[in-house]
């Protein structure tokens, strides 16, 4: 588990460092909210995240999930910036948004990949 940690961990803290688009959809699992092998998918997912740029990354906790969906939930809290118009549901227009995200980890072929979301809230910086 540990190493899993370290390793969701890295790629959250790669989040907007090179790449500003945020978590790739290659980090995602293809059975759930974000098909990496499906075109629709991943443009979909693309112009969402399009002007989004995520730092101040801490990963809080990594537990067992609960859901059923997975085998790991972890805890990350992140400072998002984004252009107007493409802000948090309720709040298009806001530019910058704190998070705290709790990520459903399934392991596919031994690699841990985003299944779902178990909870997520947000506020204006």
């Amino acid at each position: 588990m540990a190493v899993g940690a370290v390793g969701f961990r890295a790629a959250a803290a790669g989040m907007g460092e090179e790449d500003r688009s945020g978590p790739g959809p290659a980090l995602y699992d293809p059975a759930g909210i974000v098909n990496p092998n499906n075109p629709k998918s991943v443009t979909k997912f693309s112009n969402d995240v399009a002007t989004t740029y995520d730092d101040d990354i801490t990963l809080r906790s990594v537990t067992a999930d609960t859901t059923g969906k997975g085998v790991l939930q972890a805890r990350l809290t992140f400072r998002s910036r984004q252009d107007a118009g493409k802000g948090p549901v309720g709040r298009p227009e806001e530019t910058c948004t704190r998070w705290d995200v709790t990520y459903v980890l399934s392991r596919p072929a031994g690699r841990y990949l985003i299944r779902a979301g178990n909870g997520a809230s947000s506020a204006p910086c």
